[in-house]
Order: structure tokens, then sequence, then C-alpha cells
């Protein structure tokens, strides 16, 4: 039973998969994993209230489930409730410091929040330099990008999204260097992004 479940979240069938996880949670609340697939569903469904209620559920049961935590956070942004979303970031990155999911995710709220109580380009910057120490990534470089432009160092920002780019073209993913290209031109006319993100993050097991 769980098993078709699986294959229809596999195929992006969140339509069909929440009845039967709804209906098995009736049965089982105590199946976490089957509570955490249901508030993920849910969050991809946009019914977000839904959603928080389940992964705060999961987070009850088990507050050592990282996963739930981060989509916890996505619904928040969704709501647009970002200071709820920052507080319970700074916890997550306390609680999984070799998470870089949630240290990137803080930096970038940080750096882009469209809630001027939210944002903070000096807290962006601490955080995005140890995101780049990690890795040198296009996403890293990015979120370090961000975080100067908050910060006001606009020139130093767009070196940081320049590299970024040429480390996205590396990669084949020529639909985020094209993005990024936009954004640098926000850099050098000294506007900032108020986005966090274009694509919502995902979660990358480990």
């Amino acid at each position: 039973y769980y098993s078709l479940v699986v294959l229809l979240l596999s195929n992006r069938r969140d339509d069909l998969a929440i009845d039967p996880l709804t209906a098995a949670l009736k049965y089982h609340p105590t199946y976490l994993q089957a509570r955490l697939q249901l508030a993920n569903a849910l969050r991809r469904r946009e019914r977000l209230q839904p959603a928080l209620r389940q992964y705060a559920e999961v987070i009850k049961m088990d507050p050592r489930v990282p996963e739930a935590r981060f989509g916890s956070v996505l619904t928040l942004v969704r709501l647009k409730h970002y200071q709820e979303a920052r507080n319970q970031l700074i916890e997550a990155v306390r609680l999984h410091p070799d998470r870089p999911e949630f240290t990137r995710a803080l930096a970038r709220l940080y750096a882009a929040a469209p809630d001027d109580r939210v944002r903070d380009g000096q807290r962006a910057v601490a955080l995005a330099q140890d995101l780049v120490r990690r890795q040198r990534s296009a996403d890293e470089l990015e979120t370090m990008a961000m975080a100067l432009a908050e910060a006001g160092q606009y020139e130093a920002a767009a070196r940081s999204l320049g590299e970024a780019i040429v480390e996205a073209e590396k990669l084949g993913r020529l639909d985020l260097a094209k993005s990024m290209a936009t954004d640098l031109r926000l850099y050098e006319q000294h506007r900032p992004p108020r986005i966090p993100w274009r694509e919502e993050p995902s979660w990358d097991q480990p």
C-alpha cells in the first residue's frame, strides 16, 4: 500500500497520494515517514496551513528529523511569514550545523527577504562566507553575491555572481546562468534582489 503511495509521489502525483496518506495516518498516527510525505505533498499542492500542521506534528514526534524543519521553513516562506521562517532556521542551523541547506536558506533570508525586519547584511555575509569555504559552487557563490549586495558591497557582489555564472555554465546549468546574468545587471545598478530563491530549494538526502 505504502509502496503505491511512494510511486505516486515519485511521479509527482501528490494529488492522488494525499488521500491514501491521510487514511493511513488514521490507523497509524505515529507513522512518521507517512506524515512527513503527507506534509510535503500538501506543501507542493499549495495547501500550506495543513502542511504546516503536519510538519509540526513530525517535529513533535521526532525533533531530529531535519527534512521536516526544512519543509516547515519553505511553507512559512510561501506564506510570507518571514520572521518565523528566520527563527526556525536559526534553530535548525544550531541543531544541524552539518546541513548546508539550512545555512544557505538562512543566509538568503537575511540577504533578500521582502520583510525589512528580517534582512541583515552582516549576518548574511558571515553565513555565506562559511558556505563558500565549504564549497565554491554556483549556489554558494550566488548566495554570497546576494549577501554582499544587501551589505551594500555591490562591486564585490557582482564579482561573486560572475564566478557563480561561470560555475553554472561549467555544469551545463544554462538557465540558471541566464537568470543570474539578469541579477548581475541589478547589482551593477546598485539594486539588491528581494527574492530569497527563484525556485524552491530541494532537500538533498545525505
